[in-house]
């Protein structure tokens, strides 16, 4: 069932949407696949004074958004008060998002905001390679880490699908 104008409304009014401005840009090095989380939590603490749990994707997911697209799509959970502080979103945000005209997609967003909880999302793309290369990379090599991203994107939010469309990829 498609969300009707009313549920259009009150999702937009009860997503949570902010940009994390001072990582944004910001470049770090990761040491291999399997310490990203840790890597980047000691990276970006700096910045934010949030407690950070890692939700994924998983150390074998990570490879292939590697090895396909050179990006990281990441995950932490924060604590949900952080959404206290954290600015409310309108229509234009769903828009700017990538959610189209009919809107149907917001069934996701929906079921995620009921759950009150929150997350850090980090968009990270290789400083290093470049599309030939990438298009020719059919695994990590051995000496792919450390490596350098730079953080080409970052929010809070309280719906961890609020990326789909603006950084699709799949």
């Amino acid at each position: 069932m498609s969300p009707t104008a009313t549920d259009i409304v009150r999702i937009a009014r009860n997503l949570r949407y902010t940009s994390v401005r001072p990582l944004i840009g910001l470049k770090v090095t990761l040491q291999s696949n399997l310490d990203v989380p840790q890597n980047l939590h000691a990276h970006i603490q700096k910045k934010l004074e949030y407690e950070l749990e890692f939700k994924g994707p998983s150390a074998v997911e990570r490879e292939l958004a590697l090895v396909k697209y050179s990006i990281l799509d990441l995950t932490f959970l924060l604590n949900a008060d952080v959404l206290d502080s954290t600015g409310g979103s309108n229509i234009d945000t769903l828009t700017d998002l990538g959610f189209d005209g009919n809107l149907t997609e917001l069934g996701s967003l929906k079921s995620e905001i009921r759950k009150h909880k929150a997350y850090l999302r980090l968009f990270l793309k290789s400083t290093l390679m470049n599309d030939k290369e990438r298009l020719t990379l059919r695994h990590l090599a051995d000496d792919y880490f450390p490596h350098t991203f730079r953080i080409e994107d970052a929010c809070i939010t309280n719906a961890p699908s609020v990326w789909f469309f603006k950084h699709f990829y799949m």
